[in-house]
């Protein structure tokens, strides 16, 4: 399995304090793309899956809500992805209101469910929301919350199953606050842009959804 970095306790990447996974490799390698560096997949050594499974596991443990999985571009590594899915289906607690699996792609979801690979389906079978689509440049904008641009989509799956069409989640990008157990208030991005600096409050080092700082260990 080939992933680039893994963080516990991280707020960009959706609801809800999470486990973020940045798998390497992108063949669809968007202009503008956050993450260059992770577009070539042999830049980042293989380990092995259950390694990862037990890293990624530490987050439940320590009071993770979910977890989301990024890139590159995680259904490039099919096997890989259907390795996390399956675990985080089968070991990972749920929280009320907050989505335990969270996949984002550049693929469509239609293009998705037209692969022939059966882990693609388990993947997206296990996980409860999928942002899909590719980065736009010129659609990028604030306010957009946990999505890079606005074409992107923000599907829930389980809805989409039961409905058999594309169902979106209507509150993706409506404004949040919550405080963690350690006193820290995290935001969604488009807040935190507009009261961070009207509060005079500390900001962490911020990064945009989806971003793997190049230069940082995993």
């Amino acid at each position: 399995m080939h992933v680039a970095a893994i963080r516990h306790g991280q707020v960009q990447e959706g609801p809800g304090r999470r486990t973020v996974v940045w798998l390497a490799g992108c063949s669809i390698r968007c202009d503008g793309c956050i993450n260059p560096h992770l577009f070539e997949r042999a830049a980042w050594p293989a380990r092995p899956v259950m390694d990862v499974l037990w890293e990624v596991l530490a987050g439940c443990k320590a009071g993770d809500a979910g977890v989301s999985v990024v890139g590159g571009e995680p259904f490039d590594q099919p096997d890989a992805l259907e390795a996390l899915a399956a675990m985080v289906h089968a070991a990972w607690r749920r929280v009320r209101g907050v989505p335990r699996l969270i996949l984002y792609s550049g693929y469509h979801l239609e293009d998705l469910l037209a692969r022939p690979e059966a882990s693609v389906a388990v993947a997206l079978n296990a996980a409860d929301v999928l942002v899909d689509g590719p980065f736009v440049r010129s659609l990028a904008r604030a306010g957009l919350g946990y999505r890079g641009s606005a074409n992107q989509r923000v599907i829930d799956l389980a809805a989409t199953r039961t409905a058999g069409t594309v169902v979106e989640l209507p509150d993706w990008d409506v404004p949040s606050v919550e405080v963690l157990d350690d006193g820290r208030v995290t935001m969604s991005p488009g807040l935190a842009r507009l009261l961070v600096p009207a509060l005079g409050m500390e900001r962490l080092p911020a990064r945009q959804c989806g971003q793997e700082r190049s230069g940082e260990e995993a």
